[in-house]
């Protein structure tokens, strides 16, 4: 594992904000910085899929856990843990409990296509409750090979 790797898999980073849409850019950025700075994403389209999957599960939690209410706190913490990398997404919202199964989607609908988009863009998702009971999306990423082990191009 690289030496930010590491740094970060001892010291998680985190951002808190407000449920405003607009703060998807600085949502974004946060992600992209921790993810490039740990060198823990192989390329700009994987990056470019983990953003959408951050981006789709914001939008759900403002729209669905604060029935889009633009004041109420989202916190999210970027770490890497066993060889992924790790976003979550913490917010004091309705829970979600997603179905066991994700539907494929022949045809697009009105709605219901976050989770389908989220499972694509990433290697997995998990709906958790966070130590103080509150609502937790956690997105992983495998960390690229060589970086897991050590080696680097």
């Amino acid at each position: 594992m690289s030496q930010q790797s590491t740094q970060l898999a001892e010291h998680p980073d985190s951002l808190e904000i407000l449920s405003d849409l607009d703060e998807l850019g600085r949502i974004r950025e946060f992600l992209r910085d921790c993810a490039c700075r740990a060198g823990v994403i192989s390329d700009e389209q994987e990056l470019w899929n983990f953003e959408i999957a951050v981006t789709e599960v914001v939008s759900n939690v403002i729209q669905h856990g604060y029935s889009g209410a633009e004041d109420q706190p989202i916190r999210f913490e970027a770490a890497v843990e066993d060889e992924q990398f790790v976003f979550r997404v913490f917010h004091q919202g309705a829970a979600y409990t997603p179905p066991t199964e994700i539907p494929e989607l022949t045809e697009p609908t009105e709605g219901g296509m976050g989770l389908f988009i989220i499972s694509k863009c990433v290697d997995e998702v998990s709906y958790t409750e966070s130590p103080d009971g509150h609502p937790c999306i956690q997105l992983k990423q495998s960390l690229r090979k060589e970086l897991a082990h050590g080696k680097h191009n």
